[in-house]
């Protein structure tokens, strides 16, 4: 009778360790889905970003000009891993129009640094500045 009992108290943890996994499974393909509906889906951000050497001479500038014809109101995040200093603004942009940003608002570009922009309705854009 103790061999009984066993054998049924493995089988359903078992069922149990399958009926996990496969709720793990679905959570993710179910994530995945999600992460390509709401990022995939969308159009590119119309920002284009170029980088012009500031007044200072040891750091650069970035352009943010906005191809589209809508007003934009973009989050960026500038990000320097190797110092391991990061900071966010929001940049208003209108059709055609071009914003900078540089050592005057409080940031330095340099290379290798990274810069991320995010708008409601379109997909991040991420540069690296050269």
């Amino acid at each position: 009778m103790s061999d009984a009992f066993e054998d049924h108290t493995r089988h359903r943890s078992g069922l149990a360790s399958k009926r996990s996994a496969l709720v793990a499974l679905v959570v993710a393909v179910v994530a995945l889905l999600l992460v390509i509906v709401f990022t995939v889906g969308r159009p590119a951000l119309p920002i284009a970003t170029t980088f012009r050497p500031a007044f200072d001479g040891n750091s650069q500038v970035a352009q943010f000009h906005n191809t589209g014809n809508k007003y934009l109101a973009v989050q960026a995040t500038f990000e320097n891993a190797g110092l391991k200093q990061r900071r966010q603004t929001l940049l208003n942009i209108g059709p055609y129009q071009t914003v900078e940003y540089g050592w005057l608002e409080g940031w330095s570009f340099m290379s290798g640094e990274h810069v991320s922009l995010v708008s409601d309705g379109y997909r991040t854009s991420t540069v690296e500045v050269p």
